[in-house]
């Protein structure tokens, strides 16, 4: 599914950025509007989790075909994890994903 987000995961190396994937068109606004917890601002370096879409905040009045070609998509949701407990903030993504029919919460 498009959603899926990866990072290194080998034993002592260092975290790598994740792969961003785009959500389906639509589905972003959805998924942002879903959020308890991870609150939606354009800033980053918080001590909170932060979720915003850049298409339409930060990326606005960039032409729509520069945008894409840099990886800003209508579908891309920028996310920057603050301190609050993991449980917690996997916990609002799962239930954002799934208000936003992008995930059905089976887990593997």
């Amino acid at each position: 599914m498009a959603t899926e987000l990866t990072a290194s995961a080998e034993a002592g190396t260092p975290p790598t950025p994740l792969t961003p994937r785009s959500l389906p068109v639509g589905s972003a606004r959805s998924f942002l509007d879903a959020l308890t917890l991870i609150t939606q601002a354009v800033s980053v370096g918080d001590t909170d989790s932060l979720a915003c879409h850049p298409a339409s905040t930060t990326h606005s009045a960039v032409d729509e075909a520069v945008r894409r070609q840099s990886g800003v998509t209508d579908g891309l949701v920028r996310m920057s994890v603050g301190i609050e407990d993991i449980v917690d903030l996997l916990a609002d993504v799962e239930q954002a994903l799934i208000k936003a029919a992008l995930y059905s919460g089976a887990r593997s």
